[in-house]
């Protein structure tokens, strides 16, 4: 049986309780679609959430507040608004 990852729940159970629409996207929807789980070798789990819909800064303080830590990449994150949070006992959680 496939246990689902601890950083994936507290994400989504987040998410659902502050109300902010999200969706799973690529590599993560990906293997949920085709293997009914996530990819075992895929280091991230992605969200997608509507940017015009949510401060960036909410949703970093709300993931802080959850224990995760911020992973800043200045190029990247400006380039593809793009958030990395990382917590030890799961995968990283990516935020689109």
């Amino acid at each position: 049986m496939y246990k689902i990852d601890p950083n994936m729940i507290t994400t989504v159970n987040l998410l659902k309780k502050e109300k902010i629409f999200y969706w799973i996207g690529q590599g993560s929807l990906l293997g949920i679609k085709r293997d009914n789980k996530l990819i075992e070798w895929d280091y991230d789990i992605d969200f997608c959430v509507w940017n015009d819909q949510i401060d960036k800064n909410k949703i970093i303080k709300l993931l802080e507040k959850k224990g995760f830590k911020y992973w800043r990449h200045v190029k990247f994150d400006e380039e593809m608004n793009h958030l990395s949070f990382v917590k030890n006992g799961g995968r990283r959680v990516d935020i689109n």
